[in-house]
Formats: structure tokens, sequence, C-alpha cells
């Protein structure tokens, strides 16, 4: 099917509560709606009570689950939830490590990064389709079911939220030519996914 989920523009709430458009065509910093907590750059949003889909409501609210590619960004959303009580009391939290599951299943981060070579050792073969970390280490890692933990949303200045959620996951790119570098990424997280299928179609398949 074609993909008809790429926003040209989309509206964010500021810190004040005020509105702001945001082009999606341009690359611009980010901007932390109200909700989320800025750490050098970027926006997170904790959520104690767990739900079935934590990277659906993630991709919902402009975002996608956790993902820490240095340990200072582990150490800095660590440090979030030992300073606050109500975090700090959960156990575990769900981030953005997760199976990509299909003919064959593969071990992805939420946002496309790279996964090393020692998690794919650890994880590539169990059985989990997601995982979490504790409050006190984020290398402490366990698979865990999806909808068990409280889990940790992220949007970064290379994200802006111009994705939108669509209903079915067997979608093609058309029209890529004109795609934004932005965007490509953005859909990619939105679906999970580290990469898409691209469609060329004729001028008469597209009426």
């Amino acid at each position: 099917m074609i993909l008809g989920s790429l926003l040209s523009n989309v509206t964010v709430q500021n810190p004040n509560g005020s509105l702001q458009t945001v082009d999606c065509l341009e690359y611009a910093g980010v901007t932390c709606p109200e909700s989320w907590i800025g750490i050098d750059g970027r926006c997170y949003r904790f959520f104690i009570e767990s739900i079935e889909d934590p990277s659906l409501m993630c991709a919902y609210i402009g975002g996608y689950l956790a993902v820490y590619e240095t340990e200072e960004e582990a150490e800095s959303v660590l440090e979030i939830i030992q300073m606050t009580a109500m975090l700090y009391n959960k156990a575990r939290w769900t981030f953005g490590l997760f199976h990509l599951r299909g003919t064959t299943s593969y071990l992805r981060y939420t946002n496309g990064a790279f996964v090393n070579e020692s998690l794919r050792t650890r994880y590539d073969e169990d059985d989990f389709q997601c995982y979490a970390h504790t409050s006190f280490n984020a290398s402490d890692i366990i698979g865990v079911d999806c909808g068990k933990y409280a889990y940790i949303c992220e949007k970064g200045p290379d994200y802006r939220g111009c994705y939108l959620s669509a209903a079915s996951q067997n979608q093609y790119l058309i029209g890529y030519r004109d795609l934004t570098v932005t965007q490509c990424l953005e859909t990619c997280k939105g679906l999970g996914r580290s990469s898409l299928l691209t469609l060329k179609l004729k001028k008469d398949e597209l009426a």
C-alpha cells in the first residue's frame, strides 16, 4: 500500500503551553513539549503505568522507546529516575531494544541505532520481544513481556514528530525522491524498522 503518513508540518506544545508549528522539511533543534524532561538536548517522558504496547504509545506522542547511545546518556536518565521517588520505586524500565519478528528474528533499537555484538550474542536467540533495565543500571537488562513494566519514551533533535502512525505495517514509500532525510528516518523509527522498501509506480497507477 502507499505510505501516506508523512506530514509537511506538525504542531508541538512548548513548556509554557503555547503552540508552535514546526516545518518537517527542515532540520531544527528540539523543543521539549509539556510533560517531557529535557536532558542534554533530548527529551524524555517517563510512564510509570505499564501498557500492552509501549512502543505504540511513544510513537503516538511523537517519540520512540528510549535508546541510550552513550554511557553518559544512560547515566543522565538513571539520575533522573533515582532523584524522583515516583520513578525510583519502579524495579525496571522498558526501553528501545526489541526483537523485530518476521521470517527471521532481529535484535533492533527503536531509533535504528547499531546494536553491538555483545548484546546480539546475549539476547538474539531468546523469545522475548521487549527488554527492560533496572532503575540503577542500564546494563542490567532482561527480556520481558512488553506490557509488564514502566517505560521511557524519547525524542531528540533528529526527530521532529512528523511521522503519523499508520494502520498497516506492510507499507512502501512512493515519491521517495522528494523525501527528506529527516522524514525517512522518522518513518523508520515510527514503524520500528531500520529500512523501508521503495515502490516505483506508473503514472496511471497513482490516480
